[in-house]
């Protein structure tokens, strides 16, 4: 079990409802009282909304199925399914539900987090899996790693720089940008976006530099070494607006424009110094938290 991290309250039509809130991001509702009548709690079982507010279900939305929460089964098969059989070549390591079908749980396919929600969570109905930064999720992360070579934290950071140095060249800065070769090049977040996603293999979510920068998931405090992010806040309000990627050396990859550089007017990605900051300006170095986006 896990221990509890926090706890809290808020109203809700003349309810007060507290809550604690586990380091596995399971938030466990009680003590649920009201001045005018009983109601249940709407958030239930692993923080999500329940059905039971206002019908006598117990069913749970999750977002690609429904959970029946007197029975711990799911109301539909399990949609990964079909992403459990690995690929010619496929690191099945890599694969979702630990393990994929080498995993003969996965097989139960209404079955929740592996019928066993006290070590395992769930958090959207795809896939079952460790909580995040719990000791077996380290550990399966590194089992998994260790099969490719130079996966470890620094090399990743590393093997992140090579594929943004990529990015560079006269044309291949274009506001907004996302996928150079739908949108003719990227912005800032966009290349760290798209180095990032070649370094682990696989799609991760699009962010905007503040988003970035302050995203847990995403960073974590940096080293200042090749393949640490430098955020860039130039009006001193709190709010991100650039990054670039450290090259270790006293430059940094810079993909820096305006909303002008359209795909029919792209700005160059160059490598420059890492500038001074003026009064007002403040820089932080953050590094890609590679145990969550290679997992």
């Amino acid at each position: 079990m896990y221990s509890i991290m926090g706890k809290g309250y808020t109203k809700h039509m003349n309810c007060i409802q507290t809550w604690h809130q586990r380091v596995d991001g399971i938030m466990n509702t009680n003590d649920f009282s009201c001045k005018k009548g009983n109601f249940a709690p709407r958030i239930a079982f692993s923080g999500k909304e329940s059905s039971f507010f206002t019908t006598s279900s117990a069913f749970s939305g999750y977002g690609a199925r429904y959970l029946e929460s007197r029975t711990g089964r799911w109301l539909s098969a399990d949609p990964a399914m079909g992403e459990y059989i690995p690929s010619a070549g496929q690191d099945t390591a890599k694969l979702p539900g630990l393990g994929g079908i080498y995993n003969t749980v996965n097989f139960h396919t209404y079955a929740y987090s592996f019928n066993n929600p006290v070590r395992y969570i769930d958090p959207n109905g795809e896939s079952g899996s460790f909580p995040d930064g719990s000791p077996e999720q380290n550990a399966q992360w590194e089992k998994g790693m260790d099969r490719k070579a130079g996966f470890n934290s620094e090399g990743m950071n590393d093997r992140f720089a090579d594929n943004a140095m990529e990015r560079r060249g006269p044309e291949n800065y274009v506001w907004g940008g996302k996928i150079p070769e739908k949108d003719g090049g990227t912005d800032c977040s966009g290349t760290v976006d798209w180095a990032a996603e070649k370094t682990v293999g696989q799609k991760i979510l699009d962010r905007n530099a503040d988003t970035q920068v302050k995203d847990t998931n995403f960073t974590v405090p940096g080293d200042n070494s090749r393949g640490s992010l430098n955020f860039y806040d130039w009006n001193d309000d709190g709010v991100y607006d650039h990054v670039t990627i450290n090259l270790g050396d006293g430059k940094e990859i810079n993909p820096y424009g305006g909303d002008s550089n359209t795909k029919d007017n792209p700005a160059p990605i160059l490598i420059k110094a890492i500038p001074t900051l003026k009064e007002g300006q403040t820089m932080i170095n953050r590094n890609l938290k590679w145990r969550h986006l290679a997992r």
